[in-house]
């Protein structure tokens, strides 16, 4: 099986990389393919410059930059049109990753 986890960001410096790293151990120990989709809404804290800094630690990450901040009905469209390649099963929506 393969997936695309798509996370929404904005601002989320101190948990992207806790997050990442929860996706990648769970995704591994199952043995199924991914690939992480971060979609970030123009972070001003730092959260972009982390990613990009940990990319070829994390070479199963697929970072695009939104320039303007807009309603999640927005980020909704781009999903579909990321993911129009696969088949979606499931999708499950996190607002806040807490650790």
């Amino acid at each position: 099986m393969e997936f695309s986890i798509i996370l929404p960001t904005i601002n989320e410096k101190n948990h992207i990389l806790k997050l990442i790293e929860s996706i990648k151990k769970n995704f591994k120990n199952k043995k199924f393919k991914f690939e992480i989709i971060i979609v970030d809404d123009n972070s001003t804290d730092g959260t972009i410059q982390i990613i990009k800094k940990n990319k070829k630690r994390y070479k199963k990450i697929k970072l695009f930059i939104r320039k303007i901040y807009s309603a999640l009905s927005k980020f909704n469209k781009l999903k579909l049109e990321v993911t129009s390649k696969r088949k979606i099963k499931s999708k499950i929506r996190i607002d806040k990753y807490k650790s």
